[in-house]
Order: C-alpha cells, then sequence, then structure tokens
C-alpha cells in the first residue's frame, strides 16, 4: 500500500478513534486554550518538547495517553520508542514513572495497535485489537494494583488457590 501517514490517520485511525464503541473526540492542537476541559479528546499534533505527538489522549482533563501513528506499510511495533520520546517531553502531567510523564503509550499503522503501559518498569509492549475507551482508560488509570500484588506475595500458592476456588 502506499497510503501517506495523513491518510492512514483519516481514513483508518481516526475512524478508530471515533468509533461509536470508543468515542474519542479528535480535535486539533491549534483549538486547545485549555486542556485541563478536555475530556474523551484525542488532540492532533500535541506538542512536546521533542516534537508533536501524532494524538495526545485527555480524560477528565488528565493527559493519559499517547498514540504514534505511521503509514500503513510501517511496522507498528518499533515506533513506540518514538510515543516514549513524546512521553519524556511532555509538561508536568498525572505523575512520572523513571523519565515517563504520560502513562499509556500507543503505536498504529492503522490496523496493528501495540500498547505500553510505562508504569511500572517490567511491563512490555503487546498487540490489542483496539484503542482503550476514554472510560477503560481512566479506570485503568484509577486501579490500584498494589494492593492485589502484595496480596499475592503474602500467601503460598495453596491458599491463593483455594481463595479462588472457594470464589
Amino acid at each position: 500500500m502506499n497510503e501517506s501517514e495523513a491518510v492512514t490517520r483519516k481514513n483508518r485511525i481516526d475512524l478508530k478513534l471515533k468509533s461509536s464503541l470508543l468515542n474519542w473526540i479528535i480535535i486539533r492542537n491549534d483549538k486547545v486554550k485549555d486542556t485541563s476541559k478536555l475530556n474523551r479528546h484525542a488532540v492532533e499534533e500535541y506538542q512536546t518538547q521533542t516534537g508533536p505527538a501524532d494524538y495526545a489522549l485527555f480524560v477528565d482533563g488528565k493527559l493519559l495517553g499517547i498514540i504514534e501513528a505511521k503509514k500503513i506499510a510501517v511496522g507498528a511495533e518499533n515506533v513506540l520508542e518514538q510515543a516514549k520520546r513524546y512521553s519524556r517531553g511532555v509538561p508536568n502531567t498525572v505523575g512520572v514513572w523513571r523519565d515517563y510523564k504520560v502513562p499509556f503509550l500507543y503505536s498504529t499503522n492503522g490496523e496493528l495497535i501495540f500498547h505500553l503501559d510505562v508504569r511500572r518498569k517490567e511491563n512490555y509492549s503487546y498487540e490489542i485489537l483496539d484503542f482503550h475507551s476514554p472510560q477503560a482508560m481512566l479506570d485503568r488509570f484509577n486501579r490500584n494494583t498494589q494492593a492485589a500484588e502484595a496480596w499475592f506475595e503474602k500467601r503460598p500458592v495453596f491458599e491463593i488457590k483455594f481463595a479462588a476456588i472457594s470464589n
């Protein structure tokens, strides 16, 4: 396919983001006056200190995600590094995890989508079928997995297995 990145973004990525399942509102960066008022917004060409991110995902005024887009002929997995660079170059947002300031990163060529949650160093990227909805992204951000992990670490395997059977 000789489709340009701009065509891939408009004909593939924008359609996925605006789908009735996800319901993201796409807005150009130059139309944004106050990011704290953004909810369910995918901001195109969001300016960072390291260049413009293709899309910045805001939920309840929080910058929770960055999408790096490439044309369909380019592999999607290897461009997560670019999304990482943009995550490092945004103004202070909802937290800092090592040197990343945006927790959820995505890369896509309009067909394949890869995702990385940078909040834990041990996390790795993996392919997903679709982008997260604004509510799913907010739920993931607010979920406290540390308490659950601590519970598992303190229990022997037989107790965990018994707890799973009894529930």
